[in-house]
């Protein structure tokens, strides 16, 4: 088994385009920019909280969603929400997703009924994290529906939600770039792991300083959620994970 070491230098010499013994080099553009949750996000965090109780890991919860990141950012509206219909490459990466027609359609709902059976709600979000993205199931914005669908079973859990928010660009690239080229998960679990603890320690830094002003979170969560799209996603699960 590689260890964690060796896994990082065959991700990088991917992303070089520098060869490691018995790989190809690799081309293409740099791969997609760390994307956060801003205001273009603002739509589909509150799609994912006002309809909490009624949505799960299916088929509308999941085309909803990337309809709504996905809003004038791809060359054809016609993928918003869809599947693609079209092959698709991933930059400096000998990975090759999955052809588009029925298999494709089958395997999504693979991923998502899986998702939906597991019980514990940190075992949910990662497994979402690493199959979504792998599948490449629309056109575009795939990492970015994976980020938002995974805090579904958080906050369903009444856990606090995971925000990429601050999370280094390299460190993320290389956490997906493990999945891609070496089918592994550990370099993604510990972004994941990273990333979590950080936006545990910003919601309790919020919580206290909002508490030091005479403000309880879920009235300030009401009073900014739509004027300070930024900061949505704390702002719009407060009542749910306080």
């Amino acid at each position: 088994m590689r260890n964690g070491s060796s896994m990082l230098a065959m991700i990088r010499d991917a992303q070089s385009g520098t060869r490691s013994p018995g790989r190809a080099v690799f081309s293409g553009p740099p791969p997609q920019a760390l994307q956060i949750l801003n205001s273009d996000h603002k739509a589909a965090i509150e799609f994912l909280v006002e309809n909490l109780d009624d949505i799960r890991f299916n088929r509308y919860t999941t085309l909803n969603l990337h309809a709504l990141l996905a809003e004038d950012l791809l060359s054809n509206r016609k993928g918003e929400g869809r599947l693609r219909v079209l092959p698709i490459s991933i930059g400096r990466s000998a990975y090759t997703p999955i052809l588009p027609g029925p298999v494709l359609g089958e395997l999504f709902e693979m991923v998502l009924d899986n998702a939906g059976r597991i019980a514990d709600p940190f075992k949910q979000s990662f497994f979402v994290l690493v199959h979504l993205p792998y599948l490449q199931p629309f056109i575009n914005v795939n990492k970015r529906t994976a980020r938002l669908l995974c805090n579904l079973p958080l906050l369903k859990a009444n856990l606090c939600p995971l925000t990429f928010i601050g999370l280094p660009r390299k460190a993320w690239i290389e956490g997906v770039f493990g999945v891609y080229e070496l089918n592994r998960v550990e370099l993604l679990r510990d972004v994941y792991l990273h990333a979590y603890r950080k936006s545990i320690n910003e919601y309790l830094t919020l919580n206290r300083d909002l508490m030091t002003a005479g403000w309880t979170l879920n009235t300030f969560a009401n009073t900014l959620v739509r004027s300070t799209p930024r900061f949505c996603l704390l702002f719009s699960i407060a009542d749910i994970v306080v």
